[in-house]
């Protein structure tokens, strides 16, 4: 088993509005089979594309998953929850991360 760790802080809309730049590191993930990913937070747009491309999208918050070692050790002793739909980013400054 291998645990990536990357950081998606990378926007939906270009110039001319919505378009499929969040769904580059779901493609690039999902070529390299990645089967799971532990976030802190991400926008509903990846979370469909993960969930579409069948990788699983654990949730870590920030406040008792503090460094990577911490979610790590979370992950692979099963303490992580699957991160709800609910928890995604809406855009607006309304986000979990």
């Amino acid at each position: 088993m291998y645990l990536i760790l990357i950081n998606m802080s990378i926007g939906c809309y270009g110039r001319h509005g919505l378009n499929t730049h969040c769904l580059g590191p779901v493609n690039l993930l999902k070529d390299a089979g990645v089967e799971a990913i532990v976030v802190s937070g991400m926008g509903a747009r990846p979370m469909q594309g993960f969930s579409d491309a069948g990788i699983t999208v654990y949730y870590a918050d920030e406040i008792s998953v503090t460094d990577v070692d911490s979610a790590v050790k979370r992950f692979t002793e099963g303490g992580l929850p699957v991160m709800h739909p609910t928890q995604a980013c809406k855009g607006s400054g309304n986000c979990h991360h």
